[in-house]
């Protein structure tokens, strides 16, 4: 743990300013997360957008681009502020299939734990998810955002402010975790205590996702990959 979290990018000197920029844009995904339950459940503009389609999959894939955009775009104007590059947050061009077979390498793990978790019942497989629509939403506008921003970019950057790693690690991871509260509370009949309980694992998931985020030279593809095909695999 100590040797991961100690390889940092090379290119990234983080301040208090960056800490101060990484604290704005944990208030930012708060807000943009709020909108977008806004606008998918209380405005149901995704129904109404969704019933001009035949393939609801490819709506959703279209629905959501937007919503990603906005989630990462304050980023993206932050490294231009900060003169920062893409690399720092995660963005490497260097050895790119190596990155690839980590990521790939580094999900068989997570789908070991999922038979083992429905080794009793099975996992039963929901052929209408099974469309490349479904996986490349999975993919893009969910495991590569959330990468972006929680790997890439407030793990490194939130350490200008909290220096010991392991709390910065655990705080990042914590707020990853309650990030999911609202659209799990609007899709379930759980109660918020039950929906809390369920930060944990995704604490636990941010802690992995960084592992191979650091374990692919800090590299969000190698991070996105076991991440989206994790979650592709899930709806199933």
């Amino acid at each position: 743990m100590k040797n991961i979290l100690n390889k940092c990018d090379n290119e990234l000197r983080v301040s208090k300013v960056d800490g101060f920029l990484a604290v704005f844009m944990i208030g930012y995904v708060f807000f943009s997360t709020a909108i977008g339950r806004y606008i998918v459940f209380d405005l149901a503009l995704w129904d109404k957008f969704a019933s001009y389609f035949n393939n609801r999959l490819f709506a959703k894939f279209l629905f959501q681009i937007p919503l990603s955009f906005f989630e990462v775009f304050p980023i993206f104007i932050i490294l231009k502020y900060r003169k920062q590059s893409l690399k720092s947050i995660g963005f490497n061009k260097n050895q790119i299939l190596k990155q690839i077979i980590i990521g790939v390498i580094l999900y068989i793990p997570l789908y070991l734990i999922l038979l083992i978790l429905n080794w009793k019942s099975g996992i039963n497989i929901n052929l209408d998810s099974m469309s490349i629509w479904s996986f490349l939403y999975m993919l893009i506008e969910i495991a590569l955002v959330e990468e972006i921003i929680f790997r890439g970019f407030l793990q490194q950057r939130l350490q200008g402010l909290i220096k010991n790693k392991y709390v910065n690690l655990l705080v990042v991871a914590f707020v990853f975790g309650i990030i999911h509260i609202p659209f799990i509370l609007a899709q379930s009949n759980l109660t918020f205590v039950q929906v809390f309980i369920l930060v944990i694992p995704k604490m636990i998931m941010h802690i992995y996702f960084v592992g191979i985020y650091k374990a692919g030279n800090n590299s969000v593809l190698s991070a996105t990959i076991a991440h989206g095909v994790n979650n592709f695999i899930a709806t199933l």
